[in-house]
């Protein structure tokens, strides 16, 4: 049976997205000037963040630092050349509806780039991105439609996914 979500794990998600915004701030402020948007969804996680002990606030930016170190390594646009300001965000969760994940965005406006990231505490079910054989996801996220070649392509695949779902198989039976 699978796990309920509960209030804690909830607060503990939207702590961690704050976590990962001081982590952001801590690294990248010493670089270049950060502007952090202070909305409700900011408000939100800050507030979750405060409720927490000090113990897993030290437990959790220590989380969220690791995590952005390797983002930071693996994403050089965070921190290279210029001193534009950084602008870092935390989306609502409604914006998850219609397939856009991302919890915490990092935006550089001058030179028009942005980079999102789906953060989890201890979640029992990672989200994913809502890949289907219909779902447009060129033009939802990126406004660049997804060619015809493209859902000719793996409409086969979400075919036989729906045939095994039909005939009640296991995704560890999948591959075998």
């Amino acid at each position: 049976m699978p796990r309920q979500i509960n209030a804690n794990s909830t607060t503990n998600g939207k702590a961690y997205e704050y976590a990962c915004v001081l982590a952001i701030e801590s690294m990248v402020s010493l670089i270049r000037p950060i502007d952090i948007v202070n909305d409700s969804s900011m408000e939100i996680a800050k507030e979750r963040y405060k409720s927490l002990t000090k113990s897993e606030q030290r437990q959790m930016l220590l989380s969220a630092n690791a995590g952005i170190k390797t983002l930071i390594t693996m994403e050089p646009k965070i921190l290279e050349d210029g001193t534009d300001k950084l602008t870092i965000s935390i989306q609502t969760d409604t914006v998850g509806l219609s397939g856009d994940v991302r919890d915490v965005l990092i935006i550089r406006r001058d030179i028009n780039w942005e980079i999102g990231i789906s953060v989890k505490h201890n979640h029992f079910a990672l989200k994913h991105s809502r890949l289907s054989d219909k779902l447009d996801f060129g033009q939802q996220w990126l406004e660049s439609p997804c060619s015809d070649e493209y859902f000719k392509e793996i409409r086969p695949y979400f075919d036989e996914l729906k045939t095994l779902k039909t005939q009640k198989v296991l995704w560890r039976n999948v591959l075998r």
